[in-house]
């Protein structure tokens, strides 16, 4: 959790590791990073919205481009927010959601 320029470097390349792994947790660490350190948003902010294009999922866990757009709605505002929690919403009243998409949606729901 120290960011710095190095860090977000890093991360920048790893979103084109073919692991989605490493690219879930790239993305993570560039969306916490932009939080925190509003320098780092026109950097990060590009990268968020490119990935929302990534659905590499992570086993256990969920899809890079749910990350992306968990974070994106984060640094965005109310209104992305507002946005994020119906498509949540949805899902966890979808039977027929994956274990993956329920995870997410589970961990994310601010209701």
């Amino acid at each position: 959790m120290h960011i710095s320029p190095k860090t977000v470097d890093a991360c920048l390349r790893a979103i084109e590791d073919p692991s989605p792994e490493v690219r879930l947790w790239a993305v993570y660490t560039l969306g916490y990073a932009a939080s925190e350190r509003p320098v780092f948003r026109d950097t990060a902010i590009p990268v968020l919205e490119r990935m929302l294009a990534d659905t590499g999922v992570v086993p256990g866990w969920w899809a890079v481009r749910r990350e992306a757009q968990t974070l994106l709605a984060n640094l965005r505002g109310e209104d992305d927010l507002n946005r994020l929690q119906a498509e949540i919403q949805g899902i966890l009243k979808n039977p027929a959601a994956s274990a993956e998409e329920e995870r997410w949606a589970s961990f994310n729901d601010r209701s």
